[in-house]
């Protein structure tokens, strides 16, 4: 009789135990559910504030000139390796501030790199070293949008904005032994930044994806010329010494220019958020 009476209070605390979880997870799917049970219906006229992520890219414009022409041609010949794409990805708020005109305040970040550069003698081809050319841009921005189309669904619009970016560039040299003793430095990284003002305009198109979330499409161009950056530290480099603070010159005296503007696709999604 007592095992039998344990028996019965062990299935009685197991189907309480049950009916206590599944009591908790009808509670967790109210509290999780119940506040999209009856989704706001979305348009464009009654939404305030969004926040959103987007990615971009587009063909790169920077050839070899981060370093090609830093060191001359009668010493170094570069294989022929260059980056041919500009990608992107931006983190940040979109606030109306009229019916047709809203304010887009985002921090993007853009990345150019390119490994497996190969620095030889012009005249007999002996290897001297392989380079790797890394450039990273901060660039955070305002864009005013302006609609010129729409229904309360869908909307296109164009837009322009400036930014304030900084820039790095990052070239690592790793330098053999032929290459040390006929040009006499070991292997080093030559760095550099700088600050500029950016650009960009462009048209797109956003509608609705699913709740309170849109898609946006947009095809751009962006203007952004680094120079007159500045070396980061003081170096032994190829051809000669540089010293921190210095501008980043080419061989030949010239300022090295870097062109990480050009046309671009982007896509966004926003995340629509009800502030009353």
């Amino acid at each position: 009789p007592r095992r039998v009476g344990k028996k019965k209070r062990s299935l009685l605390e197991s189907e309480e135990e049950r009916i206590m979880k599944l009591a908790y997870s009808l509670l967790l799917s109210l509290l999780v559910v119940g506040p999209f049970a009856n989704a706001r219906k979305f348009s464009f006229k009654t939404e305030d504030v969004a926040a959103y992520f987007r990615g971009t890219g587009g063909m790169s414009a920077l050839g070899q000139s981060a370093f090609k022409d830093s060191i001359s041609s009668s010493t170094i010949s570069f294989s022929s390796e260059a980056p041919t794409l500009n990608l992107g990805g931006e983190l940040g708020m979109l606030v109306k501030f009229t019916e047709q005109v809203n304010l887009r305040i985002g921090a993007m970040v853009l990345q150019s790199k390119i490994g497996g550069i190969k620095g030889s003698s012009p005249s007999t081809s002996a290897e001297f070293f392989e380079l790797e050319s890394d450039i990273f841009v901060f660039n955070p921005q305002a864009v005013f949008e302006y609609t010129f189309k729409g229904t309360a669904t869908s909307r296109f619009v164009l837009y322009a904005g400036l930014g304030y970016a900084n820039v790095r560039l990052d070239n690592k040299y790793n330098i053999n032994a032929t290459g040390e003793t006929e040009l006499g430095v070991s292997s080093y990284t030559e760095k550099s930044e700088g600050n500029f003002i950016s650009g960009v305009v462009g048209v797109g198109w956003e509608g609705l994806f699913v709740d309170n979330v849109t898609a946006f499409v947009d095809v751009g161009y962006r203007f952004l010329d680094a120079n007159k950056m500045k070396h980061k530290t003081d170096e032994a480099v190829i051809g000669g010494n540089v010293t921190k603070g210095s501008e980043l010159n080419n061989s030949n005296g010239q300022v090295r220019t870097l062109d990480l503007g050009g046309p671009f696709i982007g896509l966004s999604f926003r995340f629509y958020i009800d502030v009353i």
